[in-house]
């Protein structure tokens, strides 16, 4: 994007690359905004993950990434477990946040997220798959597919990009970082208390936030958009309809159309 145009982090999920992130990066681009998108520790060509991938070493990580780029303000937009990282962050450091954006993401439901075959795909079966075939691609289109409400709008070329990049990132690291975020955020109660502490440096802050939902998401129930916007009734928050857990993807046009609403209204 231009040199000085407003500034705009996206984090990916656990298992993507930011190239997750290329269906939607030219309509920031032509808004004008600085794009930057970049493999988290563990995934693509980011170094392996260093310690346990706890609450607090996401928050710093990503504050010594915005501050080697020397940004002082920043949009941070996080599907998933990057919604997790943009809340970590936004804890961590939030004079910095300009506004969030949380799309499907980890870290707001109050109940334990019942175990359903997407979330089997995601977490279980990468491993196991990998280890005995080293054949990823078949497991990659199925994990893929999972995260869809209808499987049918996966485009040959971002499924062509997530074998040729291998997305689900089948190594240790995700091991670790599954147990990480499990420890750091698994129960209930923590859960809890990650959505207080967002409030409360909202409350305190000020920066808006938007809320983007796929309606039928498998992965993480759209229950989370409601809880949090219960506890932040101030909130922005669209639930699009015949979407997983993928809307950036599944339902590209109305994700990008709801975003491009939402900064605009910025100043």
């Amino acid at each position: 994007g231009p040199d000085h145009g407003p500034a705009i982090l996206l984090l990916h999920g656990l298992g993507a690359r930011a190239s997750f992130w290329l269906p939607v990066i030219p309509t920031l681009v032509d808004e004008g905004f600085q794009v930057y998108a970049r493999d988290l520790p563990g995934f693509g060509y980011s170094d392996p993950v260093a310690e346990l991938y706890s609450r607090d070493y996401v928050g710093e990580m990503i504050r010594d990434f915005v501050e080697a780029l020397n940004l002082s303000s920043v949009i941070v937009i996080g599907h998933s477990m990057g919604g997790a990282m943009a809340g970590s962050f936004a804890i961590a450091d939030p004079a910095r946040i300009k506004a969030l954006v949380f799309v499907d993401s980890y870290g707001f439901n109050k109940d334990l997220i019942p175990i359903s075959p997407a979330i089997l795909y995601n977490l279980a079966l990468p491993s196991l798959y990998y280890r005995i075939t080293r054949q990823p691609e078949k497991l990659i289109k199925l994990i893929i597919e999972s995260n869809f409400h209808d499987s049918e709008r996966l485009s040959p070329e971002i499924l062509e990009m997530a074998i040729a990049e291998n997305w689900i990132g089948a190594g240790p690291d995700r091991v670790k970082i599954i147990y990480g975020l499990g420890v750091s955020m698994g129960l209930p109660t923590q859960r809890q208390e990650f959505v207080h502490n967002i409030r409360d440096r909202f409350l305190e802050y000020g920066f808006p936030i938007l809320v983007i939902w796929g309606q039928e998401d498998g992965f993480i129930p759209v229950s989370g958009a409601c809880q949090i916007k219960s506890k932040i009734p101030e909130i922005a928050l669209h639930i699009i309809p015949d979407c997983g857990h993928v809307p950036p993807l599944e339902k590209t046009e109305d994700f990008n159309q709801r975003l491009t609403q939402f900064i605009r209204t910025l100043d």
